[in-house]
């Protein structure tokens, strides 16, 4: 897990080689360079997890909320919602585990998860444009060329 990979690395005498786990640099470890860097990378990936946990909660709230408001969309939003919110936390894994092995293996899953909330953030602008449609008594539907 994230957090056990962030105490992880120890001296020969068992002693956590980071003074503070927010404080990486100040590792006095002479030979375990890989590992410390390996920690601090674990504990980027936390923290970008973290950051992007705040934006994606209410989008996918949001989305649950108004896709149903989409005529095209109502009946599947949420199974739509439930897969883009199992999409988005298996992105999200990838990303961690990427992100900790080197650098550059952050990348899909970073642009998964990106894209994922995309699709999330437009979904929900056009069922809260639906439902706006709706409470002036425009049916959405009817801008639809099948009927």
């Amino acid at each position: 897990s994230m957090i056990k990979l962030r105490y992880a690395v120890k001296d020969d005498n068992g002693k956590p080689v980071m003074p503070h786990p927010y404080k990486p640099w100040e590792a006095d470890a002479p030979g375990r360079e890989e590992e410390v860097e390996r920690a601090f990378r674990a504990y980027k990936a936390f923290e970008n997890s973290k950051e992007y946990l705040v934006v994606a909660i209410p989008v996918i709230w949001m989305f649950a909320l108004y896709a149903p408001a989409v005529p095209v969309a109502g009946a599947v939003a949420p199974a739509l919602t439930a897969a883009a919110g199992l999409l988005y936390a298996y992105a999200n894994h990838m990303f961690y585990q990427g992100y900790v092995r080197d650098l550059s293996g952050r990348l899909l899953g970073f642009k998964i998860r990106t894209r994922t909330l995309l699709f999330l953030l437009a979904g929900t602008a056009t069922g809260v444009a639906c439902a706006g449609l709706k409470a002036f008594g425009i049916d959405a539907a009817s801008f639809l060329p099948l009927k």
